[in-house]
């Protein structure tokens, strides 16, 4: 009997115990995570391809939306698309088309220049398709078409397609858009488009015509409604093509002479030989300068900051 009690004592101090370091601090599974995390800030601030980081430094992949950075923007990219630290973005392995530098359409435009380009997430630079895994329209309901992904998860818009098509009415109030859509969706808006994919194309010999971004469409295209089909533009959310700005079928050289003149080169002095920028008669006066609406000038002398693409001269939202 002397040792059963024995015993009895010794399971009740083991329990009591286990129950004190029960009561002393709970398990916080949230340090795994953020040591996860700081391993692929680590990645991404050397640039690696396929880690992709944003200038704060934080991780920008597929799952970009979750933690703390939702509330500053719950947009996440594709599963297939990464963005290194200096701001590249990755379809896969290689470049996405439309961030590579190369004209891969032939066409004597690149990258954001390329009216086809919709977007730093973009990887078909010949069509107005994304070429992106997954990425595709929805025959009932349209989401933010310039955020790389299909569903309305993430960018808070769902928007019927019978609105862009045209079969409701844009007063219906199921074409209505929520103040969280045009927060997540305008800022990656290009000049000329409205947040589902419906741009005004500028024509040739003057005029211009709503056609829906697709696979079908191109630029050669534009005139073939079954592979351009029209569309209706939603104000509401969308970005106006300004007198200055360059928009889809819209260059340089069709800018008004109201536009501001190209600032002078650095060394040119009061040489009278130099064009007068102020004389628009002037044969050696280059075209005017584009502008952009509430927003920041690119080219290829001004880089966008990262997390930002250049689309048809002016920075565009990719991840904040």
């Amino acid at each position: 009997m002397p040792e059963y009690r024995i015993a009895t004592m010794s399971t009740c101090a083991l329990w009591l115990a286990l129950a004190a370091a029960c009561d002393t601090k709970s398990v916080d599974f949230g340090e795994v995570g953020r040591e996860t995390a700081d391993d692929a800030t680590r990645l991404a601030a050397a640039g690696a391809p396929g880690h992709a980081g944003n200038d704060e430094g934080t991780p920008a992949t597929s799952d970009a939306g979750s933690g703390a950075d939702a509330a500053a923007d719950p947009i996440s990219l594709p599963p297939s698309v990464t963005m290194s630290g200096a701001g590249t973005l990755y379809c896969g392995s290689e470049l996405c088309q439309c961030n590579n530098g190369i004209d891969d359409d032939g066409d004597g435009t690149v990258d954001g220049f390329d009216v086809e380009c919709t977007g730093g997430i973009d990887d078909d630079e010949a069509t107005f398709a994304t070429g992106i895994p997954g990425d595709n329209r929805d025959p009932k309901w349209q989401d933010c078409f310039f955020d790389g992904n299909s569903g309305a998860g993430d960018d808070r818009c769902r928007y019927p397609t019978e609105c862009l098509t045209g079969e409701l009415s844009l007063d219906d109030d199921a074409c209505s858009v929520t103040q969280a859509c045009l927060d997540n969706c305008q800022p990656r808006t290009p000049n000329g488009c409205d947040c589902f994919g419906c741009c005004a194309v500028e024509l040739p010999g003057g005029g211009q015509v709503n056609i829906t971004l697709s696979g079908s469409c191109s630029l050669a295209k534009i005139g073939d409604p079954e592979a351009c089909a029209p569309c209706t533009p939603n104000p509401t959310c969308a970005n106006d093509c300004g007198e200055c700005e360059l928009c889809p079928g819209k260059t340089a050289a069709d800018l008004p002479e109201s536009c501001p003149p190209p600032p002078p080169p650095a060394d040119a002095g009061a040489d009278p030989d130099q064009p007068d920028p102020s004389d628009p008669s002037d044969p050696n006066v280059d075209p005017p300068d584009f502008t952009c609406n509430g927003g920041s000038v690119c080219n290829e002398a001004v880089d966008c900051p990262v997390g930002e693409f250049c689309s048809l001269g002016c920075c565009l939202v990719v991840l904040r």
